[in-house]
C-alpha cells in the first residue's frame, strides 16, 4: 500500500520551484500518487487583482505540465494570505496524505538550507512533510531512515519500507548514541572498556526493535554511530549515496507538532537530500 497516495505542493513559481515540481511528478509517478496544488499570495499591492491573474496563469501552466504526466490533479487553489497557515489548513480540508515543498531561499553565507515558510510549515503541519533541495535528483535507491527506538521509530521505518517496495530501493536503519561520561584521566576509569560495553548494550537493544519490524523482502541494512546524534546522523548522511531520509520531526523529548526536534533539524538544514519528515506517533 502506498503511504503517501494524495500529495499537496505547495509552489511559488520561483526558479527552485521547477526543481520541486519535477521532484513531485516524479514521486507521484513512480509511487502512483495524485497531486494537488496551491500558491499563496503574500502581496497586498494595488495591482492584486493583475498579480492574481498571473497567478492563475502560471498555475494553470504547471497543472498541464503535471496532467502531461498522467498524474491526477484533485485540487488546484490561489489564495492570498500567509502562507504556511493556509498550506496547513488546505492540506487538512483536502485530507491530503503528505505536503511537499520546496526547502525555500537562504542566505549564501549561512549553512541552513531551510527557508522560514518552508520551517514554519513543517513545524505547524500535522502530517508528513517532504523537501525538496535545491537540485533535481532520482528518488529511487538507498533510503536513510534515522531512528532513535521510540514508538514513532517504528512508523518511519514502515513508512520507507513501503516507499522502497514500490520503488526498488533498500534502507539503511541509522541509530546514534551518545555515551554519558564515566570519569576523568587518572580517576581509575576505563574509558576504552566503557565505551565498548555501552556500545555493544546499545547494539543488542537495536537488534531487539528490529526483530519487531516486517520489512517485506526489502533489502536492509543496519548502521550504529557514536556520538552527539544530530551532528553524527547527518555527517553519516552526507557521505553515503541516499536518494531520501524518512525520520520522525522529534525525538523522545519534543512531542508536540510544533516542536522540531534537534536531530531533525540539524538533518534538514544540513544535507542536500529530499527528507520526508513525519510527525510523532500519539
Amino acid at each position: 500500500m502506498n503511504p503517501i497516495k494524495d500529495l499537496l505542493l505547495a509552489v511559488d513559481f520561483t526558479d527552485h520551484s521547477n526543481i520541486t515540481l519535477q521532484s513531485a511528478i516524479s514521486f507521484c509517478r513512480e509511487n502512483k500518487s495524485t497531486l494537488s496544488l496551491i500558491h499563496v499570495i503574500t502581496s497586498l499591492d494595488k495591482n492584486l487583482d493583475e498579480h492574481t491573474r498571473s497567478c492563475n496563469d502560471k498555475i494553470d501552466d504547471m497543472v498541464k505540465r503535471v496532467l502531461k504526466e498522467n498524474i491526477e490533479i484533485p485540487h488546484v487553489k490561489v489564495v492570498t494570505g500567509n502562507i504556511e497557515d493556509h498550506v496547513v489548513v488546505f492540506a487538512e480540508a483536502i485530507h491530503a496524505h503528505a505536503i511537499i515543498i520546496g526547502s525555500g531561499n537562504y542566505h549564501h553565507h549561512k549553512k541552513h538550507r531551510l527557508g522560514g515558510h518552508a520551517e514554519a510549515i513543517l513545524r505547524q503541519s500535522s502530517i508528513p512533510v517532504l523537501i525538496i533541495k535545491n537540485k533535481l535528483q532520482p528518488l529511487k535507491g538507498k533510503v536513510a531512515c534515522p531512528i532513535d527506538l521510540s514508538p514513532s521509530s517504528e512508523n518511519v521505518l514502515n513508512t520507507a519500507i513501503e516507499y522502497a517496495k514500490h520503488n526498488g530501493g533498500e534502507i539503511v536503519v541509522i541509530n546514534a548514541v551518545e555515551p554519558s561520561v564515566y570519569g576523568y584521566p587518572g580517576t581509575g576509569f576505563d574509558f576504552v572498556y566503557a565505551e565498548r560495553n555501552f556500545f555493544q548494550e546499545e547494539a543488542k537493544a537495536i537488534d531487539i526493535f528490529l526483530q519487531g519490524i516486517n520489512f517485506q523482502g526489502v533489502p536492509w541494512s543496519k548502521k550504529l554511530l557514536l556520538g552527539s546524534p544530530a551532528y553524527e546522523v547527518p555527517e553519516y548522511i552526507k557521505t553515503h549515496p541516499f536518494v531520501m531520509v524518512v525520520m520522525c520531526s522529534a525525538s523522545r523529548t519534543g512531542i508536540s507538532r510544533l516542536i522540531l526536534g534537534s536531530v531533525a533539524e540539524s538533518v534538514v538544514r544540513n544535507i542536500d537530500t529530499p527528507c520526508l519528515i513525519l510527525k510523532p506517533s500519539n
